[in-house]
Order: C-alpha cells, then sequence, then structure tokens
C-alpha cells in the first residue's frame, strides 16, 4: 500500500514472481510495470527508469528484460524516439534476453515483429507465448493483436476475448 503498486491477480504476477529472488528487484519491477501501462512518455521514462534498476538488483530476471525491451517498443507508438527501427532493434534483442533468461516474452517479441510487418515470425512467437502459458492474458491479448493486423480478424477476436476473460 505504501508503494502505491496495483497487483495484478492471477497468473502474470506468479509468472513474475518466480523470476527473481530478489524482493527490491521484484517491487521495483512492480513500481515500473504500473508507470509503463499509464502509457504516457512520462510513465513509460520512469518505468525504464525503475525497471533499469530492477536489473541492477537482479540481471537474471527475465521479466524485467521483457518490460524494459516493452519500453522501447512503447516509445514507437507514443512518438517518443528519434529512431524507431533502433527502438524496435533494442526492444528486440531485450525479448531475445529475457527468453534466454527463461521468461515467456515471446508473445511481446511477436507484437514487436508485426510491427516490422514481418507477421509470419510473429505469428510463430505469440503462438509459442500461448503454448508456453496457455491462461496467461497477455499473451492471449498479444496474440489477438497480432492476428488483427494480419487480416485474421475471427481468430483474433477469439484471442483477445480469451485474453479479457483470463484477466
Amino acid at each position: 500500500e505504501a508503494l502505491h503498486v496495483k497487483l495484478t491477480i492471477g497468473e502474470s504476477s506468479r509468472i513474475i514472481a518466480r523470476t527473481t529472488n530478489s524482493l527490491d528487484a521484484y517491487l521495483k519491477y512492480l513500481q515500473a510495470r504500473e508507470e509503463h501501462f499509464k502509457f504516457t512518455k512520462e510513465g513509460n521514462h520512469t518505468a525504464r527508469r525503475l525497471v533499469e534498476e530492477a536489473i541492477s538488483k537482479d540481471p537474471e530476471n527475465g521479466a524485467a528484460y521483457t518490460l524494459l525491451g516493452a519500453t522501447h517498443m512503447l516509445d514507437v507508438h507514443l512518438q517518443a524516439t528519434d529512431s524507431p527501427k533502433k527502438s524496435l532493434g533494442k526492444a528486440i534483442k531485450l525479448q531475445q534476453k529475457a527468453i534466454a533468461l527463461g521468461a515467456n516474452a515471446h508473445h511481446v517479441l511477436g507484437f514487436i515483429y508485426s510491427n516490422k510487418k514481418l507477421f509470419d515470425k510473429a505469428i510463430a512467437e505469440c503462438q509459442q507465448a500461448v503454448e508456453l502459458g496457455p491462461n496467461y492474458a497477455l499473451a492471449r491479448t498479444f496474440y489477438g493483436l497480432v492476428l488483427n493486423k494480419t487480416g485474421r480478424f475471427e481468430e483474433a477476436v477469439h484471442e483477445l476475448e480469451q485474453g479479457r476473460r483470463l484477466d
């Protein structure tokens, strides 16, 4: 309550909690996540600073790398970067690092690929995310967003509804 962190109930909280043994890193991550989901330039900037602090406390925290990459992706959507190509490149590398550390970051990587119009890769990554976490709401939601971008609207609606139901 003192941190003013809004915890997510369910699968995503359990996934995140398993990624670190450092309470300090976990709390910084939660604060960063809260800021990131404001979807503002200021919130995203604060999120990046906080998640970098979390990584400094636990450099093996895959979830933190997923969020750090997502901040670079959001910079593109918020037009807060001078080089969208560089930002997406950083985001991809960070998602790959998160995956190497055991995090299920495939859905974020898939969404980034869809932004680069690499739709086959995007769909494959999102499918992998859903296979690894069939009850992971964000994986279902990102998969639905990617399917929508590829014109597979009925499948997109199904995945988006699954994501909403699971959340």
